[in-house]
């Protein structure tokens, strides 16, 4: 179960996610997968 203040952070980050998701992840998920087949 999350926290109340976990759940908030989530909401606050709603926003965010929904202009910036499909950058954030086009980042987010190379970098990633960079580390974990270099690793």
């Amino acid at each position: 179960m999350l926290t109340e203040q976990e759940k908030d952070i989530i909401k606050q980050t709603v926003p965010l996610l929904k202009e910036k998701g499909t950058e954030i992840t086009s980042i987010f998920y190379p970098k990633c997968l960079k580390r974990i087949l270099n690793f």
